[in-house]
């Protein structure tokens, strides 16, 4: 197994690749912590379906983002160790 440098980690953390990706999971935690305050704040509205429609999607798409770019993360480091083993 090769030995990886601090400073080679640090690149490959702070690459544009990985900063896409870091990214998405903090949008999806933006999302979903705005759905989760708006379903506790969001009952004296008048227009309580409209209003549980957006807390849903928010909720939703933060879910699918989070979950989507720690997948991708998880999915990168692998194939990018699988990559650099090959070739060394």
């Amino acid at each position: 197994m090769a030995v990886v440098t601090a400073r080679e980690a640090l690149r490959y953390v702070a690459s544009r690749e990985m900063a896409l990706l870091y990214a998405v999971v903090i949008v999806g935690v933006l999302l979903l912590g705005l759905g989760v305050e708006a379903f506790r704040l969001g009952r004296g509205s008048n227009l309580f379906f409209l209003a549980d429609v957006l807390r849903v999607l928010f909720v939703v798409a933060g879910t699918v983002l989070v979950y989507g770019g720690l997948i991708g993360i998880l999915y990168k480091v692998v194939a990018d160790a699988h990559a650099r083993g090959t070739t060394n």
